[in-house]
């Protein structure tokens, strides 16, 4: 018993010399030390100094994009410009002739290329316009429209252009290079009353059956006070719409106003009547029909250079009806000319003027008109 409790004696007293031994313990300081830095390069490229203490001094780089040079206790890292609009940063080892040695992080900011406003939109007369320009690197033009000149300023890129006379719009990109970045931008020459506006012809099929007819209605588009409209002279009507000047698309909504139209009551009553004419929606394929303003047909305007020939596109369905797909534009009866709802829809007689299949604009060019074109 006296044995055991003297080897216990004997382990504890162990274990407090080794505890006392290291309170003692004094952490090693390596002999290389910051004293000051400025590790963030310029996207241009550039220098900066980091100043070091210790002796014998020697320095290398993680990645290859970062120069360095030693003179004394100055490490110098340089960077050429990042032609990235990311951001790099990479590790910097710094060592002393003893062994001892640190790192510091050096990063260099991404390239900076900002162009303020996106696409750029001109009437047809002849003019400079500046457009903001952010960039930190020198930027190219690569290519441009034929009738523009381009030119980089410091913080502007400038855009000229000579008068439009073709009678239609013109358009091109811009193509734009800053280190790897290559960017392009629309620039459009367009007025709509000089390049739009005029003779049309507003056709389309009787229904959307492989029997259906081709018909024809002579039209006018027109754009008064910033209002767009389809005028049809033969039927005293002119249905509103919508034109985005940006994608050169034109809307017609359910629910405009034509105006009124005098017609025979039924085919078993020659009776004259005037009814009010709307525009009204008509998914053949599933029967269904709207008046809501909130759905409509929309094409895009397309220039034929072969054939010198302005149309748009067939007006589809612009997918906001839900589960249904509107075909047709119908010229709807209805028996007040404020009001369009179901308490004034004609259903009785004649119920409808006429309705369109597939219709869409394709624009009469005086003695060049071409025959119906069918896209």
């Amino acid at each position: 018993m006296k044995k055991i409790y003297g080897l216990l004696i004997f382990i504890l007293g162990s274990l407090m010399g080794v505890s006392c031994s290291d309170d003692g313990y004094t952490p090693s300081t390596s002999s290389v030390q910051v004293s000051s830095a400025e590790t963030s390069i310029d996207a241009a490229g550039g220098k900066k100094d980091i100043v070091v203490t210790g002796v014998g001094i020697t320095a290398s780089a993680q990645d290859s994009w970062l120069n360095v040079n030693v003179k004394g206790n100055t490490v110098t890292v340089s960077a050429d410009a990042n032609p990235s609009r990311e951001s790099r940063s990479t590790l910097l080892t710094v060592k002393a002739s003893n062994g001892d040695s640190t790192l510091v992080n050096v990063s260099q900011y991404g390239m900076l290329f900002v162009l303020k406003g996106g696409n750029v939109y001109l009437n047809d007369d002849a003019q400079t316009i500046r457009v903001g320009l952010k960039h930190s690197l020198t930027v190219r033009v690569l290519s441009a429209p034929k009738w523009s000149d381009i030119t980089v300023d410091k913080d502007s890129l400038s855009i000229t252009v000579n008068d439009n006379n073709l009678g239609h719009w013109r358009s091109g990109y811009v193509k734009c290079q800053t280190g790897d970045v290559v960017d392009s931008f629309l620039v459009r020459q367009f007025d709509f009353n000089k390049d739009l506006a005029g003779e049309y012809y507003f056709w389309g099929y009787s229904d959307i059956s492989s029997k259906a007819t081709q018909q024809a209605f002579d039209a006018k588009l027109v754009k008064d006070n910033g209002q767009v409209r389809i005028e049809l002279p033969d039927l005293g009507l002119s249905i509103p719409a919508k034109f985005d000047e940006s994608t050169l698309s034109l809307h017609i909504y359910g629910g405009q106003y034509m105006g009124p139209f005098v017609d025979e009551t039924s085919s078993d009553d020659p009776t004259p009547v005037t009814r009010y004419v709307w525009t009204m929606l008509w998914d053949e394929n599933d029967g269904y029909y709207t008046w809501s303003s909130d759905y409509g047909l929309v094409g895009q305007f397309n220039y034929d250079e072969t054939d010198n020939l302005i149309y748009t596109t067939v007006l589809k369905d612009d997918g906001a009806w839900g589960d249904h797909s509107a075909t047709s534009l119908i010229m709807g009866y209805f028996t007040s000319s404020s009001v369009c709802s179901e308490s004034t829809l004609v259903t009785t007689g004649y119920t409808y003027l006429t309705s369109i299949a597939y219709p869409r604009l394709q624009k009469i060019a005086g003695s060049d008109a071409k025959s119906l074109k069918s896209k």
